[in-house]
């Protein structure tokens, strides 16, 4: 037969590219090898533990997940019939956005985007919507669940024996040395609905009898079973995403979740002794909810006297507020929340003095000068309610906004005067330039790491948008080279003082997790899973009570005395929240 031309055997100039292609590769490796600090042999340990987890990987239901596709399909194809159907003809599928926003204005009604949140909080706002309008918006947010892909991203991973192995990376987060996942995205599994989750917690909803739904590929049999809004099929199914991970024959995962450790640990590092006494009453059953406690504080009413009107604003300022955060963070945590900031004004503004009162009422016509496009998305009195919460926050913990400024001078000095070791929230974190590094300490000892630090002028985060970038006011700050999260890409990053805390916090929530992973590995407790604040293990069933896991995994490392510390176990076949 005619001969095969191969293009490296046959043609010496391609495979000589190739080869120096291969050895730049190589020379690359080299410098960086030699340009990195090498893992400390502490660290090496939990690379290697994190590589042990990986190949044991996660076991999937492969059946019910090939099921689920199924589902999947026949569902979107019924979305998007009758999405045809109501609009006439035109638009045929919700993926097509652009006809969607066109007919959606044609009905009247101005949508400003069209990106999912955005939606949600246009259905969530808007009462007086066409039926025909809030239905097609209904049909396009059922039908764009992305979290279905999620099975699919399981089956593509899956090995021969069923189960998904090299899940999790090591120091993925690359700022706080956290871990994240690839492929299964075990870091971002959806949360359940509300009413899948109490269906769940109250035990009317069996898991078992759900899978056996799910197997039959059918998207009726989930809508006959579970009715016409819970039995939604897209959204059981990414409800149940979790799920499709299960434990091997015979074996059950033990897991326990660490509770409000971020909190915890900030409450530690920076010395706000309240707030770790509340933590430490809670604990033990005598305290009350941290949501309850922050609304207190920011209403300036008792605890006892708390109501569901008041928890709201404690849940968004609790969620929100640690890090820095102004109004418009706590605007996204509203709206993920599906809290209408507005509706807590008027309790908000009587429980606020005079003074306060005067400085929302400036901050607010300040803000409308500076063109602040959060005057205008959330009107006066949404954006005064999220100032009054923050401001109210902020006055009920004074030693975490204190460590704000710590934090970031400690920083500064140390860029100013390398080779210098800058300490801050009494001596647990340090800081130091060297190596074309700032380095920060943690109190475990680990070190974070921020590349080329320098400090430049960069636009002030109140600057007003609407002037010439050039113009904007500016301040100094220390930057360093980081990891754009949208882009991937090495980017030059203004650092401040909510950043240095977020990173101190996380770093040590990471570390103490570690502290639990080797408490199970030395136990003989095999963990097959991990997920920030949480850690499961894959045991023949009876091994160990949920119980006497939380005290396994809750022992303190040595340089954590005096925070404390819970967990939340349970034992299952599947996976759950």
């Amino acid at each position: 037969g005619t001969p095969i031309w191969h293009k490296l055997v046959d043609d010496p100039d391609s495979l000589e590219a190739y080869k120096e292609y291969c050895d730049d590769d190589v020379r690359t490796e080299a410098a960086a090898d030699a340009r990195l600090i090498p893992l400390s042999e502490e660290e090496q340990e939990v690379y290697a533990l994190n590589e042990r987890i990986n190949d044991r990987g996660l076991r999937i239901d492969v059946r019910s997940a090939r099921a689920a596709l199924l589902i999947t399909e026949k569902a979107k194809r019924n979305i998007n019939t009758e999405l045809t159907k109501l609009t006439g003809g035109y638009v045929t599928a919700v993926t097509q956005v652009k006809n969607l926003k066109e007919w959606i204005e044609r009905q009247g009604v101005v949508m400003p985007t069209m990106a999912k949140d955005d939606v949600d909080e246009f259905l969530l706002e808007i009462e007086d919507l066409p039926d025909n309008v809030r239905r097609a918006l209904e049909l396009r947010q059922e039908g764009a669940k992305p979290s279905v892909e999620k099975i699919a991203a399981m089956l593509a991973r899956v090995c021969d024996d069923g189960r998904a192995r090299g899940v999790y990376l090591h120091h993925g987060a690359g700022q706080t040395g956290r871990f994240s996942s690839r492929g299964v995205q075990a870091h971002n599994m959806p949360k359940y609905r509300k009413n899948f989750e109490t269906e769940l917690e109250e035990g009317r909803l069996n898991i078992s009898i759900l899978f056996d739904a799910i197997r039959t590929g059918d998207p009726a049999a989930l809508e006959l079973l579970y009715g016409p809004m819970l039995g939604r099929p897209l959204h059981i199914l990414s409800d149940a995403v979790r799920s499709f991970i299960w434990a091997a024959p015979k074996h059950e995962f033990v897991c326990a979740d660490y509770t409000s450790i971020e909190g915890v640990m900030a409450a530690w590092l920076t010395g706000e002794t309240w707030k770790l006494n509340a933590f430490d009453a809670l604990f033990r059953g005598e305290g009350h909810g941290i949501y309850e406690l922050a609304a207190a504080g920011i209403y300036g009413i008792r605890v006892e006297d708390v109501t569901k009107k008041h928890r709201p604003t404690g849940k968004v300022a609790e969620l929100s507020c640690q890090y820095q955060t102004g109004v418009g963070g706590i605007k996204k945590f509203a709206r993920q929340s599906k809290i209408k900031l507005h509706t807590l004004f008027g309790p908000l503004w009587e429980a606020a003095d005079g003074d306060q009162q005067s400085f929302v009422e400036k901050r607010f016509e300040d803000r409308v000068a500076a063109h602040d496009q959060n005057t205008v998305d959330l009107g006066r009195e949404g954006w005064m309610a999220a100032e009054l919460i923050k401001v109210g926050w902020r006055a009920k913990h004074p030693a975490i906004v204190a460590s704000w400024s710590e934090l970031q001078d400690a920083a500064y000095e140390a860029v100013l005067n390398p080779g210098s070791i800058c300490t801050a929230l009494h001596g647990k974190v340090s800081y130091l330039v060297r190596h074309g590094f700032l380095w920060c300490k943690l109190p475990s000892g680990r070190c974070l790491a921020y590349g080329r630090p320098r400090i430049d002028e960069v636009e002030a985060p109140w600057a007003d948008k609407t002037v010439e970038p050039k113009k904007r006011e500016k301040t100094k700050s220390v930057t360093a080279l980081g990891v754009d999260p949208q882009s991937e890409k090495w980017v030059r990053q203004p650092l401040y003082g909510g950043k240095y805390l977020n990173n101190v916090t996380q770093g040590s929530a990471r570390d103490s997790l570690v502290q639990g992973l080797r408490k199970a590995e030395a136990a003989g407790l095999p963990v097959v899973l991990h997920t920030h604040d949480e850690l499961c293990v894959e045991v023949p069933i009876g091994t160990i009570d949920p119980k006497a896991f939380e005290k396994l995994v809750s022992d303190l490392p040595e340089w954590a005395v005096g925070m404390p510390i819970s967990a939340d176990a349970w034992a299952g076949k599947r996976y759950r929240k």
